[in-house]
């Protein structure tokens, strides 16, 4: 129980009913098997209390249960509670699904005062509060007192003064358990991590003194230190070290880090839980330190070292993961062979990280060892074979190559629809991934098709809320704007904005990355005001979420520039394309596909302000890298010769101009690009009312350009 949890309890009126299970079974009991929600009827509003979330049993509460109680009527809501650190990282590591229901963690800050602990005791004189609201704060409250106090009157001091050393017991202790640590700290490996500079060896009578000072009761229950089972050993209590540890500035030092390893080197649940803290908190040098004593695959250490993985695979930063897969696969190998099932599964995770570092190569060489291991008994690995095929697949769009692409996620469809009863997400996800290189190689009409397929299936899995059927709509929304039809991309990019925010809130990075689609259909429409809103909204919240330089925000600061762009703010718009095109320089390198386009929008911004010499030098440094990616017929490099075309006809070339134009001209018609190929026209005949001819005349196949002839000069 917390205070923040009954206040919010409290604010859920007076009709409605609070449920307080008790762990670790009493959701399902009270859910599944005594149906309580039926008996309460539609117009009752409920609120779940789940006090210590992390204590209830992981077959005994699930995503499902969750939702089938928000969903019960109007105004219901949940409320958990769990102790803030290492422990609830534990818990959303194993337990994603069910962490992801909740939105960001409140961190209790005030606690409650002596009259509002004796109110609640009064009110509820058959609750036990041993272990609630008056032993979790009042007496908390007195041992923060008692530390910030310290120990007065200590013969070892000069002036029988506040005593040093009573203090730095009790911090060096906290610091101990803040590693993750579940061993106490021996009073001797105290003495060597004696704070205090110049400090020489504690006197044996003083620290004993000490420690009787720092192990005596208070009146309200609990003291400072607790001495350990083991021989001259203390933890602090539970209560003031998590209180203490949430401040940064109690955390573990370097030497207490190394000793509390040292501690735990025969431990192998001790190191894990030590080595699962460091990942958590940033301490790459002393969780690979904690790696560094698990041996072998069967003990307790490796259940935390997957705990790493998952962690790193939920909070968005995989490749935190890559030296918890590599540390795991030489276990498996050690222990299985190199031709395991469970070792191919983990050489495909492991390629998955190492891919989101931009080594295509790598992580296609672990894929293709993990596809050649599960291909020998394709039945009993039929999920495992297509999800590998589909990683094989991304590797290559990572590298522009869309047509390769697309032939592994084709085998990855017919390989998972050959077990249709078995695998309908598998089927979903290759449809995704076929439709979306589709759409990448300018066939929008068959990724819709694919899209369509994929929505429909998700549909009638998960329903219509569904997150899948959210991601399907944003899917198809893209590549419904691939064809111009902004009507229909509109209706698909808001119903999956509703389905994100019903999920996920109105401000998370899922939500965002859909607004940030949504906005781009604004802008078509001409709403720049409305398309530069939305753009702000999600780049708020890929910055809060992600930092000032991850990719998302590349992609979003450019959509902002483009809506900018329009709406004529020139300057403002290339400052923006600036700040994107350097966030993309410092993930991908500087002649990086990403790179250019987002250069070709900057020139873009010179050509709008009439300045056809400067847009032209970073066009023609573009371009070459554009096909290079894409090839030559692609759309997108037939926007920058368009706007080649353009910054030649400002500086005066007019024939080279109108024969870069032409080549756009054809690229888009190859692709059936509708808008593109308005847009030539009416520029050419902008240039020259009488080329209105020579345009018809290439309609009919007369005068055309190649696009793949490299000898065509820009």
């Amino acid at each position: 129980m917390t205070r923040t949890a009954y206040e919010l309890a409290l604010r859920a009126g007076p009709d409605s009913i609070i449920l307080t299970p008790r762990s670790p079974a009493g959701l399902r009991r009270l859910l599944v098997d005594l149906d309580i929600l039926s008996r309460l009827g539609r117009t009752t509003p409920v609120v779940l209390w789940l006090d210590r979330i992390d204590e209830f049993g992981k077959g005994d509460i699930n995503s499902n249960l969750l939702k089938q109680c928000l969903k019960h009527a109007p105004g219901s809501r949940i409320i958990a509670t769990i102790p803030s650190g290492a422990a609830y990282q534990a818990w959303t590591a194993d337990n994603p699904e069910v962490a992801a229901e909740f939105r960001s963690p409140i961190s209790l800050r005030r606690l409650p005062s002596i009259v509002e602990v004796r109110r609640a005791q009064s009110e509820h004189p058959e609750i036990d509060f041993s272990e609630g609201i008056a032993a979790a704060f009042v007496s908390l409250t007195k041992l923060l007192n008692r530390l910030a106090s310290g120990f007065h009157q200590c013969p070892h001091e000069p002036d029988r003064g506040a005593c040093d050393l009573a203090t730095e017991l009790v911090e060096v202790a906290i610091q101990w358990v803040g590693t993750g640590t579940t061993r106490p700290l021996p009073l001797a490996r105290f003495s060597e991590l004696s704070i205090r500079v110049g400090a020489s060896p504690p006197d044996p009578a003083h620290l004993a003194l000490v420690l009787e000072w720092a192990t005596a009761d208070i009146l309200e229950g609990g003291s400072l230190l607790n001495v350990a089972d083991e021989r001259d050993g203390v933890l602090p209590d539970p209560r003031l070290a998590a209180s203490l540890l949430a401040d940064e500035l109690h955390g573990p030092n370097a030497s207490v880090w190394l000793a509390a390893i040292e501690e735990a080197s025969n431990d192998s649940d001790a190191i894990g839980r030590i080595s699962f803290t460091a990942h958590v908190s940033g301490q790459v040098k002393h969780r690979d330190a904690a790696w560094s004593h698990i041996d072998t695959l069967g003990e307790p250490g490796v259940v935390w070292l997957r705990r790493c993985i998952d962690y790193g695979s939920e909070s968005n930063s995989r490749g935190g993961s890559l030296g918890a897969l590599i540390l795991l696969l030489d276990l498996q190998e050690a222990e299985f062979g190199p031709n395991h099932t469970e070792v191919a599964k983990t050489a495909d995770k492991l390629g998955l990280v190492v891919l989101s570092t931009g080594d295509t190569q790598r992580a296609r060489k672990l894929f293709e060892r993990a596809l050649r291991i599960l291909q020998t008994d394709r039945v009993q690995n039929h999920a495992a074979i297509t999800q590998t095929l589909n990683n094989i697949g991304s590797s290559h769009s990572a590298e522009g190559n869309f047509g390769t692409a697309l032939g592994f996620h084709e085998r990855a469809l017919e390989n998972c629809e050959d077990y249709l009863d078995m695998d309908h997400h598998g089927i979903t996800e290759s449809l995704t991934f076929v439709g979306n290189n589709l759409r990448a190689l300018g066939k929008y009409r068959e990724a819709v098709d694919m899209h369509r397929r994929a929505l429909s299936i998700n549909r009638q899995e998960h329903g219509p809320d569904h997150v899948f059927v959210g991601a399907n709509l944003n899917n198809l929304g893209l590549a419904l704007s691939g064809l111009d039809d902004i009507h229909a991309a509109r209706v698909h990019f808001e119903g999956s904005l509703s389905i994100m925010e019903r999920n996920f809130g109105r401000t998370h990075v899922e939500a965002a990355k859909v607004r940030d689609n949504l906005a781009n259909i604004w802008h078509h429409l001409g709403d720049y005001i409305k398309a530069q809103d939305l753009h702000m909204q999600a780049l708020h919240a890929f910055e809060r979420d992600y930092g000032p330089d991850h990719i998302e925000v590349a992609r979003a600061l450019n959509n902002l520039g483009n809506a900018l762009l329009a709406g004529r703010k020139y300057p403002e718009a290339r400052k923006v394309f600036l700040r994107s095109s350097a966030a993309y320089r410092l993930n991908y390198g500087q002649d990086h596909v990403e790179v250019a386009k987002v250069s070709c929008n900057v020139a873009v911004s010179f050509l709008s302000e009439g300045n056809g010499r400067e847009a032209l030098v970073i066009l023609e440094k573009s371009l070459p890298i554009i096909e290079r990616y894409y090839g030559t017929s692609h759309v997108e490099v037939g926007f920058c010769l368009s706007n080649v075309a353009q910054a030649r006809y400002a500086m005066g070339h007019r024939e080279r101009a109108r024969s870069v134009a032409f080549r756009a001209l054809q690229v888009f018609r190859v692709h059936d690009y509708g808008n593109g190929v308005d847009s030539v026209r009416e520029m050419l005949k902008r240039w020259d009312p009488e080329a209105i001819a020579g345009i018809v005349e290439d309609a009919l196949g007369v005068n055309s350009v190649t696009p793949e002839d490299p000898g065509t000069k820009v």
